[in-house]
């Protein structure tokens, strides 16, 4: 699914709901959440209106204040598609090349200030595990593009997570170059929506 649309979901966008205007918003507030620290962002976002509003035009369509996205019916749709490919273009085009990650780095050699954690409690619980510290070293080689097994709303946005053995995960986001764990988790029956299955410390 792609990036607009999976943002739009967690976010609780609904074209029964929403209107076109909450669309667009929802595209400025996607890439700011995802690119809004990259220095070509700002150049980016008159483009972005440019854009919007050119389909809009070609088609008759504005950026309708009180109007929901479900009357628009298959141009509602298509606004919602070509929004994920304008966002996934300008995800692509602002980011940088990522740099290479050193291959089989160890926990150890990660560099300093490029590993934070979201508290001193998930530190001491994932530093206590050679496992838990090898799959970070593992993340970190792999570099900004790998994704683990997918975003984990509960943990906020841009959070994802991982699995570590016996059951248990972690969760992290890069924060431009800096990979932050987020929480550990153990996976639960009870664990509640949002949380890809597991019960997270943080």
């Amino acid at each position: 699914m792609p990036i607009f649309t999976k943002y739009l979901t967690a976010e609780g966008f609904n074209k029964s709901v929403n209107t076109l205007s909450d669309y667009m918003a929802g595209v400025l507030a996607c890439l700011q959440g995802r690119v809004g620290g990259e220095p070509l962002y700002r150049t980016r976002v008159p483009m972005l209106n440019t854009r919007m509003s050119e389909w809009l035009g070609q088609r008759k369509l504005g950026p309708r204040k009180t109007e929901k996205m479900v009357a628009l019916g298959g141009e509602g749709d298509q606004f919602i598609q070509f929004a994920d490919q304008l966002v996934e273009e300008t995800i692509n085009a602002v980011l940088p090349a990522p740099p290479r990650a050193p291959q089989n780095i160890s926990f150890t050699q990660i560099p300093t200030g490029k590993l934070v954690y979201g508290s001193t409690r998930v530190q001491g619980l994932v530093t206590a595990d050679a496992n838990i510290k090898t799959k970070i070293a593992s993340v970190y080689s792999m570099g900004k593009t790998y994704t683990g097994h997918g975003p984990t709303i509960s943990l906020g946005m841009g959070a994802l997570h991982c699995h570590v053995g016996n059951g248990d995960g972690i969760g992290f986001k890069w924060v431009a170059d800096v990979l932050h764990i987020l929480a550990w988790g153990q996976k639960s029956d009870s664990a509640g929506a949002g949380t890809s299955g597991y019960k997270w410390t943080t």
